[in-house]
């Protein structure tokens, strides 16, 4: 997997160098749990590296700085990119709310671990056991167990359970304002809708997600079999509704 650099000099070449060998440490066993237990036959030919104004201007025109298509993978490896990015999720609140405030104090003080995970969960989707073609129709699923399999390897117990609590508090900022929404509306069109909205459909779709390993006693096993039956239906219910009934 080879490491390459989009910059504009060689003083912001150098500033990625140091920065990236932070996002690779421990990623050499995390593709080999990957590999084993979650069906990634293959990885991204490469990785780009940048800034976040090339991953979200030049390269494509999604908000976030982290992404991955049928040959490789994008990623911002800064710290305070990241944060500003996740900081931005509390712009349409008050930020004299005491809710608001501690989502503000967590994100102000982010752990680089955190952003291992990002790097991490770009690595999920590409797993064999996900059906491609219906990305479209079960998003959250995916992006949701994207984010539970890289925190549950990146994170420790303490920084999950912090993770979990802030994605819950910001789940409810939300619905207090725009009512609770259905995880079946997530889809590309929620990137055109502000990262506030990107944001709660991705941290709902991880809090299900997580519940679903929950109810099979922790087996993700299970949870993907229950999703690729699904899969092998006519889809006359929506996999949201298909994991309700099974």
């Amino acid at each position: 997997m080879e490491q390459l650099y989009l910059c504009k000099n060689e003083e912001e070449l150098q500033e990625l160098k140091k920065h990236t060998p932070l996002l690779m440490e421990g990623m050499e066993e995390y593709v080999n749990m990957l590999q084993s237990d979650m069906g990634v036959k293959e990885i991204p030919k490469c990785i780009v590296w940048t800034d976040y104004r090339s991953a979200t201007e030049l390269i494509t025109e999604l908000p976030v700085p982290a992404f991955t298509n049928d040959w490789r993978t994008v990623m911002t490896p800064y710290l305070d990119a990241w944060k500003g990015v996740y900081l931005s999720q509390l712009k349409d609140y008050d930020m004299w709310d005491e809710k608001v405030g501690k989502v503000r104090d967590y994100y102000e003080n982010l752990p680089i671990s955190q952003v291992r995970q990002i790097f991490g969960h770009e690595f999920v989707h590409w797993s064999e056991y996900f059906w491609d073609e219906l990305f479209e129709e079960t998003m959250w699923f995916e992006e949701g167990m994207a984010e539970y399999i890289s925190r549950k390897w990146y994170l420790t117990q303490a920084e999950y359970e912090k993770e979990k609590e802030i994605n819950r508090l910001l789940i409810e900022l939300f619905e207090e304002q725009n009512g609770e929404q259905s995880l079946n509306g997530f889809d590309q069109s929620v990137y055109e809708k502000g990262m506030t909205t990107v944001f709660y459909y991705y941290w709902k779709s991880f809090l299900t997600v997580e519940e679903l390993v929950r109810r099979e006693g922790g087996n993700i096993e299970e949870v993907m079999l229950c999703y690729q039956r699904w899969g092998r239906t006519k889809r006359e219910v929506t996999l949201l509704d298909w994991f309700d009934m099974h």
